[in-house]
C-alpha cells in the first residue's frame, strides 16, 4: 500500500506559444481576479491534458515521452472566449475566463492516450499530494 507522502498530484499540460500566453495574461489583467491572476512567469496559462495522482514521477515522465515521441504535431485552435462569474462561496464571486480550445481529433487522441497510459492511482489522496512550498521546482 502506498502512503500519502509518496503520492504526487500532477497536471499534464500544453503551454501555448508566447503570443497566446501574452493575450491570456492581458485578459487576466483586465478581469483583476487575484486568485486566478495568470502571468508569464508563475501562473502560466495552459491547456490541461490529464490530471491525477501518481506515485512514480520517473515512470510518468517516461510514459509521457513515449507518447509524445509518436504523436504528430497539430494546431491548437481557440474557438471562443468564455468569461463567467464564480460562485460567491468560491473565490468571493470574482470573474474568471477561459479560452476554449477546439477539440480536434489529434488533440483528443493525445488526451486519451495520456489518460489511458499514465500510471495514475485510483481514488483520492490528501492535500499533501500537492506541492505547497513556493521554493519547490515544478516542470
Amino acid at each position: 500500500m502506498i502512503n500519502d507522502s509518496e503520492i504526487l498530484a500532477v497536471d499534464v499540460v500544453i503551454l501555448p506559444p508566447s503570443e497566446v500566453t501574452q493575450k491570456a495574461v492581458d485578459l487576466a489583467g483586465q478581469i483583476r481576479n487575484p486568485a486566478f491572476q495568470v502571468d508569464a512567469n508563475n501562473r502560466l496559462p495552459h491547456i490541461t491534458l490529464a490530471m491525477g495522482y501518481i506515485s512514480d514521477l520517473d515512470a510518468t515522465r517516461e510514459q509521457i515521452q513515449r507518447i509524445l515521441s509518436v504523436s504528430l504535431s497539430f494546431e491548437l485552435i481557440i474557438n471562443k472566449l468564455r468569461i463567467e462569474k464564480m460562485p460567491t462561496r468560491w473565490n468571493g464571486g470574482n470573474f474568471d475566463f477561459s479560452l476554449n480550445i477546439l477539440k480536434t481529433d489529434p488533440l483528443m487522441q493525445l488526451h486519451h492516450k495520456l489518460v489511458a497510459r499514465l500510471p495514475f492511482i485510483k481514488g483520492r489522496s490528501s492535500n499533501s499530494a500537492f506541492i505547497e512550498d513556493p521554493e519547490d521546482e515544478i516542470s
